[in-house]
């Protein structure tokens, strides 16, 4: 029954128009009954199934702060290099292999937080 409940409301977000017109974290399951029923929150709590679709939902919550969180220790790491060793910007960047794709957006940031 949850499977089939959270099977709904994936299917509601996957039929958006445009992908991410509806993020997950926007979408509520609420389970309303006349009586309760015992099953289903057995298997809730069997299941750890609650726990599955929190962690499912919030996915993209904790993938931007770990993303954060990976910036901000970069942006130091440059800032150490550039201090320890009397180097600009990019010769820091060079000695920490940080892919030529990726260097305008550190270089900005890094410049940012200096200022």
């Amino acid at each position: 029954m949850i499977r089939k409940i959270a099977a709904y409301a994936y299917l509601y977000i996957g039929i958006a128009e445009h992908e991410g017109d509806i993020k997950a974290d926007g979408v509520t399951i609420s389970i309303f009954r006349a009586v309760k029923n015992p099953q289903i929150f057995e298997e809730l709590r069997r299941n750890d199934m609650a726990g599955d679709v929190l962690m499912e939902i919030m996915k993209d919550r904790v993938d931007e702060k770990v993303n954060e969180k990976e910036q901000e220790t970069l942006i130091k790491a440059i800032r150490n290099v550039m201090d320890s060793f009397g180097v600009n910007v990019e010769k820091a960047m060079d000695s920490l292999k940080i892919p030529q794709s990726q260097r305008s957006l550190y270089a900005g940031l890094v410049k940012k937080y200096v200022s």
